[in-house]
């Protein structure tokens, strides 16, 4: 059993060691969080921030720039590609210099082409390849 959960600890510290490595600046990128103190005595931790705070941290001394992210967990999102419907549950809204500072490799497109449409959506090569794969069943009905 000792060696199951060292396993275990194993992994997940390496998935925190590890997690967003493959940014180029990743070792100066840094998550803001809010701890609130309840009046239980307990405190909440969110790495949801207040919106106005990514305006402050762009204007103080030492940071060169922030970025922010709302993350849209919920099936309310409906994307529309080539005229295809699809309700996704997991996608997020970012700034327009979110790109400036994560890098990720583009399959099609550029970044400037996406912020040229504010209606554009940007996808992860698994999700693009599962929605492929949808549509492709979609045409065969």
């Amino acid at each position: 059993m000792a060696l199951v959960a060292f396993i275990f600890i194993a992994l997940w510290v390496q998935n925190e060691l590890s997690f967003d490595s493959y940014h180029k600046d990743a070792k100066d990128i840094y998550l803001a969080n809010v701890f609130l103190k309840q009046s239980d005595g307990t405190t909440d931790e969110w790495e949801q921030t207040p919106l106005p705070l990514g305006d402050l941290l762009n204007k103080a001394p030492g940071i060169e720039e922030a970025t922010r992210i709302l993350p849209q967990n919920f099936s309310g999102t409906v994307l529309n590609i080539h005229n295809q419907l699809f309700a996704e549950k997991s996608c997020a809204y970012v700034d327009d210099n979110w790109f400036n500072m994560f890098h990720y490799d583009l399959l099609y497109g550029d970044i400037k082409s996406f912020y040229a449409n504010p209606f554009s959506i940007a996808l992860t090569e698994s999700k693009a390849n599962i929605l492929a794969m949808i549509r492709k069943r979609l045409d065969n009905l």
